[in-house]
C-alpha cells in the first residue's frame, strides 16, 4: 500500500438543474456538473448532486456521486468514484467531504478520502472554485 496526499485547487463551470421538488418550506433540488482539478491531481470529474435547499436562508445540504478520470504524475492514471456530503452556507462557501468507493487504473482497490473548500453562488448553478486535500491509500 502507498499512501499519496494531493492537493491542488477545483472548478466547476456551474451545474444544471435537473429537477426540484416542493419539500415543506425547502426545496429538493438536483443537479448534474462537473469539475476539473489541477496540482498533484490532474483530472475531470462529473457528478450527480441531491441537495435540500431553504430559499430563505440559501442554506444547502445534501448528497454527491462523482466519477473521476484522473492522472496522479508520480503514480499513474485510473478512474475512481466519490460518494460525498455537501454544505452550502448562505454567503456561498462551500464544504464537500467523501471518501472512494470504487477505482480503476492506479486506483484500482484504492481507498481515500476528500475535502473540497470554496466558494460557489448559492443557487448552486453559477461557477464555483476552491481548493483541494486528497488521501489516496493505493493498493499497488
Amino acid at each position: 500500500h502507498h499512501l499519496v496526499l494531493a492537493t491542488g485547487t477545483w472548478s466547476d463551470p456551474g451545474a444544471t438543474i435537473t429537477g426540484i421538488t416542493p419539500q415543506g418550506n425547502d426545496y429538493l433540488v438536483d443537479f448534474a456538473g462537473s469539475t476539473s482539478t489541477v496540482g498533484d491531481l490532474i483530472g475531470q470529474s462529473t457528478y450527480a448532486m441531491h441537495v435540500v435547499y431553504d430559499p430563505v436562508t440559501n442554506v444547502s445540504n445534501g448528497s454527491v456521486q462523482e466519477r473521476f478520470s484522473a492522472t496522479l504524475p508520480t503514480r499513474g492514471s485510473g478512474t475512481f468514484t466519490l460518494a460525498e456530503h455537501v454544505s452550502v452556507k448562505g454567503d456561498g462557501s462551500l464544504l464537500v467531504t467523501g471518501y472512494v468507493v470504487s477505482g480503476t487504473g492506479v486506483f484500482h482497490g484504492a481507498n481515500g478520502l476528500d475535502v473540497f473548500t470554496g466558494t460557489t453562488d448559492p443557487s448552486g448553478t453559477g461557477p464555483s472554485a476552491g481548493s483541494y486535500v486528497m488521501v489516496f491509500d493505493l493498493a499497488g
